[in-house]
């Protein structure tokens, strides 16, 4: 991370004060961990044209039927992070069978 932005700073939206702390570009990576559909809209904007990535961490109610998909549209890539992305029947019984304190 190389800037911290507050938005209580500001009136502009959270993906308006990304761009301008990037001259206008955007961010290659956005973590979205809330799940609220307006929220991941925000996400999606804040990311760069062209390879921007963002990754939905929560997931919320409702968030197909209100999420703008105009600006995925502009080679933007969404990605979806499922109890991080780990393979429950392959990767969950190695984890246990490393834990020190097995139960």
């Amino acid at each position: 991370m190389t800037d911290f932005i507050n938005p209580k700073e500001s009136r502009t939206s959270i993906s308006e004060m990304i761009k301008d702390v990037t001259e206008g570009l955007g961010v290659d990576y956005v973590f979205e961990c809330t799940g609220i559909p307006s929220m991941l809209n925000e996400a999606i904007e804040a990311s760069k044209l062209g390879i921007g990535i963002i990754v939905v961490i929560g997931a919320g109610h409702g968030l197909t039927r209100e999420l703008n998909l105009v600006p995925l549209l502009c080679h933007r890539t969404l990605k979806g992070s499922v109890y991080g992305g780990i393979r429950l029947h392959s990767d969950l019984p190695a984890l246990l069978h490393r834990c020190p304190n097995k139960a």
